[in-house]
C-alpha cells in the first residue's frame, strides 16, 4: 500500500480492499460495484442531467422504483458520510428537508415514502431517527464554515423538528407511536410502540444531546429536553418491552402498553430479524464496542438475538450454509436479504465479537451474491440484491426477485458491514479507535480514505490489516492519516486475547504489531 501524503486532496472516496480468500476479493468487488450503481442508477436525475440528491429504493422498472424511501435513504446517507461522499451528503439531506411538510401537530415528520417531487409526513419513527441520525454524522464532520452544516443546525433546531416532535411525544406518552416496517410491522396497519424505533429514537436524542453540548449549539433547552427524554426513553425501553424469558417484545398496543396481539401475531412478524434493529444501530451513536459499556440494553438484545438463531430452522440452514433465515414463516422461512435479515444479524455478529458466526455469514453472502439460487435480472452480477433464498427452497427457481439488485438499503447495510470489519470508531471526542474484524481466512484489508472525526471536521485515514490465517488474530496495523489524527487506539489479537495500542495524537504514520 502506498501511505498517502500530507499534502493530497481529501476528495477521494474511500475504498476497502479485503484479500486472502476468494470470498474476500469478491466482497471488495461487490462493495464497489453495488455503490457505484446505487450512484449512477437510483439517484434521481432532474431534466437537467443534475442529480437532486434522492435516491429511489430500486431500479429498472422494480416495484417502487418511483418512490424515496425514507429508511433507504437515510441509511444511504449515513453511508455516503462514512464513505466520504460528502457533497453527496450534503444534497441528499437537502432533498429530504425538502420531502418532509408538517404533521398535524406542526412536526416534521417523515413518512414512509413518497413519490419523487413529493412533499408528505408520516409516523415511520424508524427513517426519521435514521435521517436525523445521519444528518448529525454529516453535520459533526464538515468544516464549520459550510453553509450546509447551518442549514443542518436550522432543521433541528427549528419549531418545527423531529427531534422537538419526539420529546414532546415523550412528555406526553412516554413513547413514541409509529407505523409501518417497523411499527406493527409488515402488513400490519396502525400505530404501535415497537421496540426498534424507540430504541432508534433514544439513539437519535443521545447523539443530538451530546453533539449539542460539545458544539455550544444555539438551543440549550432544546439539548436538556434530549437529555430528560434519552433517559426517560431508555428506561421505558427495559420496563415495557423486555419480556419474560428476557428478549424484546417487538411492540405495544398505545392504549394499554401491553404486547400488541394483531402485531404479536401477525405470520409477518414471526422471528422478523429487523428485531436486530435495535443493537445494530446503537453503533451509529455508542460505538463498536458495545459489550464495553454494558448498558442494560445490550442484555436483551443479545438474548433475541440468541434465541431467534437457536429456532431449528434457523440454526439449520445456518450451520448448513450461513444464511440467517428473515423470518420464521414468511417464505417458508427460507428468506433473507442483506438489509433486515443477513445484514443486521451480521452486524450483530461483528459487533459480539463472534468470528465462528461472522466468518459463515459474511462467506454465504458474498457466495450468494454472486451466484444467486434463483433468477434475479441484473446488468452486474456483483450487484446486491434484496431477496435471497436458501438452497434448500424446493421453490427457490420460481420465486419473486422483489426490489431485485440494486434495492438501496440492501446495499447500504452491506456497506456498514464492511466498515465494521474495518473497524473505525469515532463517536469518542478527542479519540478514534481501530478495532478491524476480519472473517477468519480474510487475511489483509487495505482500506483508503475513511474519514475520521476531528475537532476541525474530518481526515482521510489510510491504512493496512493483517491477520492470522487460521485464527483471524489481528497482527499488523499501519497506516497515516491525510491530518493530524486524535489519539488513536489499536486493538490487536482477538476479543478474546486483546493487546492494545496506542499512539499519540497528531500527524504522520504509524506501525503497530503484535512484535512491534
Amino acid at each position: 500500500m502506498t501511505i498517502m501524503s500530507d499534502s493530497k486532496p481529501q476528495n477521494r472516496r474511500a475504498r476497502l480492499q479485503f484479500t486472502g480468500s476468494p470470498e474476500a476479493v469478491l466482497f471488495s468487488r461487490e462493495l464497489a460495484d453495488s455503490f457505484e450503481g446505487v450512484m449512477t442508477k437510483n439517484r434521481i436525475v432532474a431534466n437537467g442531467g443534475l442529480s437532486t440528491g434522492a435516491f429511489t429504493a430500486s431500479v429498472d422498472g422494480r416495484p417502487w422504483f418511483d418512490t424515496i424511501w425514507m429508511r433507504d435513504n437515510g441509511a444511504m446517507l449515513r453511508e455516503l458520510v462514512h464513505y466520504g461522499e460528502f457533497e453527496a451528503a450534503k444534497a441528499l439531506f437537502l432533498a429530504l428537508t425538502r420531502s418532509v411538510e408538517p404533521n398535524a401537530d406542526g412536526f416534521w415528520t417523515f413518512p414512509m415514502f413518497t413519490k419523487i417531487g413529493g412533499k408528505e409526513s408520516g409516523h415511520e419513527w424508524d427513517g426519521t431517527a435514521l435521517i436525523i441520525v445521519s444528518s448529525l454524522l454529516l453535520w459533526e464532520r464538515l468544516p464549520l464554515a459550510d453553509p450546509v452544516r447551518r442549514q443542518i443546525e436550522d432543521f433541528l433546531l427549528a419549531p418545527e423538528s423531529p427531534i422537538r416532535a419526539v420529546t414532546d411525544a415523550i412528555a406526553r406518552h412516554q413513547l413514541v407511536a409509529g407505523s409501518g416496517e417497523f411499527g406493527g410491522g409488515l402488513g400490519v396497519e396502525g400505530l404501535f410502540f415497537n421496540v426498534v424505533q424507540n430504541a432508534m429514537i433514544a439513539w437519535m436524542l443521545d447523539l443530538a444531546a451530546t453533539r449539542f453540548r460539545a458544539a455550544g449549539v444555539r438551543s440549550e433547552e432544546l439539548r436538556r429536553d434530549c437529555v430528560a427524554a434519552t433517559a426517560a426513553l431508555k428506561a421505558k425501553l427495559i420496563s415495557h418491552f423486555v419480556a419474560a424469558d428476557q428478549t424484546w417484545i417487538w411492540a405495544l398496543d398505545t392504549k394499554t402498553y401491553a404486547p400488541s396481539d394483531a402485531a404479536m401475531a401477525a405470520s409477518e412478524n414471526q422471528g422478523f430479524g429487523g428485531v436486530n434493529g435495535v443493537f445494530s444501530h446503537a453503533s451509529d451513536v455508542h460505538g463498536i464496542l458495545p459489550l464495553a459499556g454494558a448498558e442494560a440494553w445490550v442484555a436483551p438484545s443479545v438474548q433475541t438475538f440468541l434465541a431467534l438463531l437457536s429456532r431449528p430452522q434457523r440454526m439449520e440452514q445456518f450451520a448448513r450454509h450461513g444464511m440467517w433465515t428473515q423470518f420464521n414463516l414468511l417464505h417458508e422461512g427460507y428468506l433473507t436479504g442483506p438489509s433486515y435479515g443477513q445484514g443486521y444479524a451480521l452486524q450483530m455478529m461483528l459487533l459480539l465479537d463472534r468470528p465462528e458466526l461472522y466468518t459463515a455469514g459474511a462467506n454465504w453472502l458474498v457466495r450468494a451474491t454472486y451466484a444467486p439460487e434463483y433468477p434475479i435480472t441484473r446488468s452486474n452480477p456483483h450487484w446486491f440484491y434484496e431477496r435471497y433464498y436458501s438452497p434448500d427452497d424446493p421453490l427457490r427457481k420460481t420465486r419473486d426477485e422483489g426490489c431485485g439488485a440494486l434495492n438501496l438499503v440492501c446495499v447500504a447495510e452491506p456497506l456498514k458491514i464492511a466498515r465494521l470489519m474495518a473497524g473505525v470508531d469515532d463517536h469518542v471526542d478527542g479519540e478514534v479507535t481501530l478495532v478491524p474484524r476480519l472473517p477468519i481466512g480474510w487475511t489483509g484489508l487495505m482500506v483508503e480514505a475513511l474519514p475520521v472525526r476531528t475537532a476541525a471536521g474530518h481526515t482521510l485515514l489510510d491504512y493496512e490489516v493483517s491477520t492470522d490465517a487460521a485464527t483471524g488474530a489481528v497482527t499488523r496495523v499501519q497506516g497515516k492519516s491525510a491530518g493530524p489524527l486524535p489519539q488513536l487506539k489499536v486493538r490487536l489479537g482477538t476479543a478474546r486475547q486483546p493487546d492494545w495500542k496506542s499512539v499519540a495524537a497528531g500527524a504522520g504514520g504509524f506501525d503497530v504489531g503484535r512484535d512491534r
